[in-house]
């Protein structure tokens, strides 16, 4: 009982080799430096990390919220309005010859912008006081050019608001300073 030798027999395949299980350590290596090279093309690839994409899709949400806002002047016969900076926006309804900001439980209340977003607004008010871009309850609003970036691509996307309500999203490249 001393030499007592277990022998582990190994299936064989139909072809009549032996079922070898498990990879070699070479070939777990070769994957994963596979994988490597593959995520750090991915990388290079797209450059800035998605910024750019970030910088748009904020655009795009700006652009839907200020449709919301004019949707709801025209629902509750009220004029509104849109305070925006670097930072982020604001919304502002028109009563008793003030403007009150939204409440916090409404759907239109104080939003901010991502980190590293810069902001350059255009428009026709020639006041300081009050909201940036005013919504009528007929639906029209301040025309504007609002264009997005971050400090190093300033220029990014540009969101175009004209009077009869229309918002227009373009990527053309402008040049002009951001507002600090």
């Amino acid at each position: 009982m001393d030499n007592l030798v277990v022998l582990v027999k190994m299936q064989k395949l139909v072809t009549g080799t032996q079922n070898e299980r498990g990879f070699t350590l070479i070939e777990i290596l070769v994957v994963i430096l596979i994988i490597g090279i593959i995520a750090s093309v991915a990388l290079f690839a797209f450059g800035d990390f998605g910024t750019n994409r970030r910088i748009k899709l904020t655009a795009e949400q700006f652009s839907a919220y200020l449709k919301l806002v004019q949707q709801r002047a025209i629902l509750e016969m009220v004029t509104l309005g849109v305070t925006v900076n670097n930072e982020g926006y604001e919304t502002y309804r028109y009563s008793d010859k003030n403007w009150q900001p939204m409440p916090k439980n409404s759907l239109i209340f104080h939003r901010f912008f991502p980190k590293d977003t810069v902001i350059t607004l255009h428009n026709q008010l020639k006041t300081n006081k009050g909201p940036t871009i005013i919504v009528t309850p007929s639906g029209s609003m301040t025309e504007f050019k609002l264009i997005f970036g971050t400090p190093t691509e300033p220029n990014i996307i540009t969101l175009i608001g004209k009077h009869n309500g229309v918002l227009t999203l373009d990527n053309q490249k402008v040049n002009e300073k951001p507002i600090r």
